[in-house]
């Protein structure tokens, strides 16, 4: 069996393909979407000596920008491309589980171990992380529109164009971060719905976790601290979340933040603890 870093490496390996995948073919797609659109506009707005009319029917024609812009990344094939990504998620749960079963073989007993590949949860989860990369994709129409409506009349074709650029060069690193930590919350939220599982038998006692992941030159503050702190000690989940990363709200899921590598784990200690709680009661009543 692998040791806990062989897979915490093999399962960064696999999360950095799929958001490196991501990000190249978005980058692909955003190009064809950006030529796709000012192709439109080209044809459809009336343009003087490389200035864009004040006209109606230019009015007219920029207010449809949004869905525009929308359409040519749908028709470019972003749309397939969030779909696929936020479908290969449940890739990681084999690392997770690697790790559930390496903490088990150090129990007595082992641990009792959860089928997360249905749950409802996780699902739904998917689900959301598809909508918000569409919401950043929509942001970005929604600003390129609001800037040409207020400037038509004056605004050269060419600015126009370079606003456009300027925009989804901006939409791509924001998405690839989006992409980047839905893909690592996904994993944390399987994370907490196994350990669910695992303190559902043993309700006598609170379980204790240690942060786990790498400790190199990437790693913040909020990770470094807390790797240091749960090193021989683990913290309830209250505990670890009265440190707050300063960027997502429940620690104990969201960890040090946005494209945080790391995650919580059992304190196997703090279980075996909990195992022999209704043996001691049992031999104390005695």
């Amino acid at each position: 069996m692998s040791s806990l870093q062989e897979i915490h490496n093999q399962h960064a390996r696999y999360t950095d393909s799929m958001v490196h995948a991501f990000e190249t073919h978005l980058h692909e797609i955003v190009a064809k979407a950006q030529a796709n659109v000012l192709g439109q506009l080209q044809k459809q707005l009336s343009i003087t000596d490389g200035v864009i009319d004040q006209t109606p029917a230019n009015y007219r024609t920029l207010r449809k920008l949004n869905q525009m812009f929308l359409d040519a990344m749908d028709q470019a094939g972003y749309q397939r491309l969030v779909t696929a990504f936020v479908g290969e998620f449940p890739g990681q749960l084999p690392y997770l589980n690697e790790i559930l079963e390496l903490l088990s073989d150090q129990v007595q007993g082992g641990l009792p171990i959860a089928n997360l590949s249905a749950d409802p949860v996780l699902q739904t989860f998917q689900l959301s992380a598809a909508d918000a990369l569409n919401a950043v994709v929509e942001g970005v129409a929604g600003s390129v529109m609001q800037r040409s409506m207020l400037s038509v009349g004056g605004l050269q074709f060419g600015e126009l164009a370079q606003t456009l650029a300027e925009k989804l060069a901006v939409s791509v690193p924001r998405a690839v971060t989006l992409a980047d930590s839905s893909m690592t919350m996904f994993y944390r939220t399987a994370n907490d719905r196994a350990f669910q599982v695992i303190e559902a038998g043993a309700p006598k006692q609170e379980l204790k976790y240690k942060l786990s992941g790498p400790l190199d030159k990437l790693t913040r503050p909020w990770c470094e601290d807390m790797l240091a702190r749960t090193k021989d000690h683990g913290l309830t989940r209250d505990e670890f979340n009265s440190y707050p990363n300063g960027q997502i709200p429940n620690p104990f899921i969201s960890c040090g933040g946005w494209n945080c590598r790391h995650a919580p784990i059992l304190d196997v200690t703090s279980f075996e603890l909990a195992a022999r709680e209704p043996a001691a009661a049992v031999q104390q009543a005695a």
